[in-house]
């Protein structure tokens, strides 16, 4: 499938497939700590620390320009990472961000179809970038496409791959494929 001919919207999560942060959150699931006082804790790592996926910006700038729409669904309120998705400059190419609190919901809980409502967009017309299997699964039950994206603390990245239509291992490689294929199109 490809996904630049045949798609409209694109998805991306953003803690593991945007930013560079998913070792921060382990600390959060291996001692459980209270989360409102993490949150206080992640907001100043979000602020200076956390860093982009690498090709992960250059990707998405370069999804917009080829007219796809794009968001930021992330299961993290945006009222910790909001900044750091300016920041990072992500802001100037996505439409909007969602958070799981903005519905209610968990990743688990059918966020991505809340945010499908959201966009306006049918789920036929969406591929979400995902790190994290066990949400993409969920996603790709309610009948989206799954773009799966490597991330290095993922040790079930292999069953997440088995189920989706792109395999994202490097940003900057899947770049450069868009861009021959689009040439070639366009020759």
């Amino acid at each position: 499938m490809d996904i630049f001919k045949e798609k409209k919207c694109f998805i991306f999560d953003f803690d593991g497939t945007l930013a560079d942060s998913i070792e921060f959150w382990d600390i959060y699931g291996r001692s459980k700590p209270d989360l409102a006082h993490f949150y206080e804790y992640m907001k100043d790592i979000y602020k200076d620390v956390i860093q982009p996926i690498p090709g992960s910006l250059e990707f998405v700038k370069h999804c917009h320009d080829t007219g796809k729409k794009c968001y930021i669904a992330t299961a993290t309120d945006l009222k910790v990472c909001g900044g750091c998705i300016e920041r990072l400059g992500y802001d100037k190419y996505v439409e909007k961000s969602f958070c799981c609190r903005d519905f209610g919901v968990r990743k688990t809980e059918g966020f991505y179809k809340k945010v499908a409502e959201a966009t306006g967009f049918d789920i036929k017309d969406i591929v979400i970038f995902e790190d994290n299997t066990e949400w993409a699964r969920v996603a790709y039950n309610d009948g989206f496409d799954i773009a799966a994206v490597y991330e290095r603390h993922n040790t079930a990245f292999d069953e997440l791959a088995s189920f989706a239509v792109l395999t994202v291992t490097d940003f900057n490689l899947v770049k450069k494929q868009t861009e021959i294929r689009m040439e070639a199109l366009n020759g």
